[in-house]
């Protein structure tokens, strides 16, 4: 009966959401460095992306004849990226952020990626980071959509009611992204214990590719930073992100904290680099 609840209210929430991706973002550079075209789909309502830490690949487009968002990275986007739809928030503002002291953070629910709200993956069930403001939810809905718009996989995830980056793991029962097919995955809220139309969410795309040659001789080599150096020059977003993300040890590390930030800043997301992360 509860899982039959749950699967009815996906429904409602999907039928809602139509194929639409409403994020729209600011950005900034260093970490990620964006590829030459780094457009989310054409007909999309989405933003752009940039980067430094992080280089993109040479193509970096999401479907063309899709409606979702875009990526936000440590980049400046392409001519080519998607405008901004500016009658919508890239966010969903449900709660109060309880800010960490001395620093500033949002207070809207943030998909962690560039602002084109598209990123690839060299992982079969990757990692997804998503910024959640404090609030009185503890659950969310996690699910997954091919380009054909047909739902692959559906969970639910706890959130903190502190707030943070709360980094989504797909299990070992999902299943594996085919290579270089589109992917768009939606985290919507549930408040007071139910998911409605009107759920907070945040969406983005994904597309899982095949490292080249060099790329995997660069990955067998040198120390956990090397290696997200590496897939950052590759433009590997999501495996850049989640992989630097759980590098911000407690205590918290300097070096690894200054690089996390970099990453952040460089899409636009620089004010909540000192929120929690929940790995």
């Amino acid at each position: 009966m509860k899982q039959h609840c749950f699967l009815k209210a996906i429904g409602a929430f999907a039928i809602a959401l139509g194929t639409a991706g409403t994020q729209v973002g600011i950005a900034s550079a260093t970490l990620f460095t964006p590829p030459t075209e780094n457009s989310a789909p054409r007909s999309a309502t989405g933003g752009a992306s940039r980067g430094s830490f992080f280089v993109p690949p040479t193509d970096n487009t999401a479907p063309q004849g899709s409606t979702g968002g875009a990526s936000r990275g440590l980049f400046d986007g392409p001519e080519t990226a998607v405008a901004a739809n500016s009658g919508n928030d890239r966010s969903n503002i449900y709660g109060e952020m309880i800010l960490p002291t001395g620093s500033s953070a949002a207070a809207s629910m943030l998909a962690v990626l560039p602002e084109s709200f598209y990123g690839t993956t060299l992982e079969a069930r990757p990692t997804i980071l998503v910024y959640v403001p404090a609030s009185n939810a503890d659950t969310a809905v996690f699910s997954l959509k091919n380009e054909a718009k047909e739902t692959v996989y559906n969970m639910a995830i706890s959130i903190p009611e502190a707030g943070g980056v709360v980094a989504i793991e797909m299990p070992a029962e999902a299943p594996e992204l085919k290579v270089s097919e589109y992917y768009q995955w939606y985290v919507a809220v549930q408040l007071d214990g139910e998911l409605t139309p009107a759920s907070p969410y945040v969406d983005g795309w994904i597309k899982r590719i095949e490292p080249s040659a060099d790329m995997d001789v660069a990955l067998d080599e040198g120390d956990a930073l090397a290696k997200i150096a590496a897939l950052g020059a590759n433009g590997v977003w999501y495996d850049t992100a989640a992989q630097l993300a759980s590098l911000q040890g407690v205590p918290a590390n300097e070096t690894m904290a200054s690089h996390w930030y970099e990453l952040l800043e460089s899409v636009g997301l620089a004010d909540i680099a000192a929120a929690p992360i929940v790995m």
